[in-house]
Formats: C-alpha cells, structure tokens, sequence
C-alpha cells in the first residue's frame, strides 16, 4: 500500500482556491492541502479553534458597545455605523498583530478600544480566537506542523499580514517552506526568516519541495 505524504499549499483567495484544487483533483493527486495562511494556522491549532468571523464579531460589538465604557468614544458609540467602525478596526488591529491591552496604556484611544475588544472577546463563541491567539496555539503545537501540514508552498502572494509572521517563522525550523514570487516582489522581511523564495513556479507544488534546500532539516530528503 502506498503511503501519502501530506503537503500544503498556501493561496490567496476563494478563487485561486477553487482553481488549485479542480487541478488536483484532475490530476489525482493526493495528500495536497489547499488553504489561506489563515486556514493552516487554524489547523495546526487543532481542537475548536476557529477565526473570528464578521457576523460573530458584528453581534459580539453590538452587545459590548452598550455595556463598556468608551472615554472620547463614548458620544459617538451609538451613531449608525459604529458597529462597521469598530469592526473594521479591530480588524486592522489584529491583522497588524497588535496587543491593544498590551498599547492600552499609550494613548487613551487604545485605551477605549482595548476595552472594547475585551468586552467582545467576553461575547464571541468558545474557540473562536483572534490571529494573535491562534498564533499562539499554533505555535505551542508546532512539533505537530510534519504531520499536521508536511512542506508548506506559498504561492501568488506578493505579502503575508503582520500577524501570521511568526508563524511562518518558526515553521521553517520544522517543515520546509517555500515562497513562490514568480515576477512579483518579494517581501523585506522575508530576509532571514529561513523561508526559500523561489523567482520561476514550480512544476508542480511536490517537485518544489523535492528542489527545496534541505539546510533546515539535514533528514529531509
């Protein structure tokens, strides 16, 4: 019997999704996951952990702006399109990886809005966390990222949310990843990161692995 070897490949959009898979799936290949950063940071997490979805977090706001105290915000907080507001704030925030309880003391500001994202965070469904929480879980299960992901490709990206970094980092000490650029620039903070960044596609995503530098894991074939 033949053993699969799992592998992921990381893409952006539903689009780009649905084509890499119709792919796959003609050509019968197997062991090949297809999913957003986002989605392999979810699954290496493991147990309930899922993302924020915007619903969740709209209901979550909704009840959370009438019981917390919002300092300068406090006038504003029931006009139409608060809700809009501090979503796509909290949003902003947490795609940039920032510790708002952590800045709460900076500026009364992010003060107000680390007061809000407690009381949401208080609202939201277990297991649903925000990035830097599911980094976090992820990074404390990342012996399990060979099993779990196997070689990781990133493909059709031209950047990665501040968030994810760290992730991605400390996956290259365990599982070889390769940054297809293709024509596209290719991210500053890449540098250093262990991450291989190839300029031409790969033929397909498992030759890639085969042609990846095996410097970080001397066993990798």
């Amino acid at each position: 019997m033949t053993s699969v070897h799992r592998s992921t490949l990381v893409v952006h959009g539903r689009l780009a999704m649905q084509e890499r898979r119709l792919a796959v799936s003609r050509d019968g290949r197997h062991g090949l996951q297809i999913m957003s950063f986002e989605q392999a940071a979810v699954r290496l997490a493991g147990g309930f952990t899922r993302p924020i979805d915007d619903e969740s977090l709209r209901a979550a706001i909704h009840v959370a702006l009438t019981v917390t105290p919002m300092g300068e915000l406090e006038k504003i907080k029931a006009l139409p399109g608060m809700i809009d507001a501090a979503a796509d704030t909290l949003h902003k925030a947490w795609r940039a990886g920032v510790d708002l309880a952590e800045r709460a003391a900076d500026h009364p500001r992010l003060a107000d809005l680390a007061r809000l994202e407690a009381g949401v965070l208080g609202q939201l469904p277990s297991g649903m966390m925000r990035p830097l929480d599911i980094v976090a879980t992820a990074t404390s299960r990342i012996g399990h990222a060979p099993a779990v992901l196997g070689p990781m490709e990133i493909a059709g990206l031209t950047e990665l949310s501040p968030c994810w970094r760290p992730l991605l980092h400390a996956l290259t000490a365990y599982v070889p990843v390769q940054w297809i650029a293709g024509p596209r620039s290719v991210p500053a903070w890449l540098d250093g990161t262990g991450v291989t960044v190839a300029r031409t596609p790969a033929r397909t995503p498992e030759v890639g692995y085969l042609l990846y530098s095996n410097h970080h894991n001397p066993s990798w074939p």
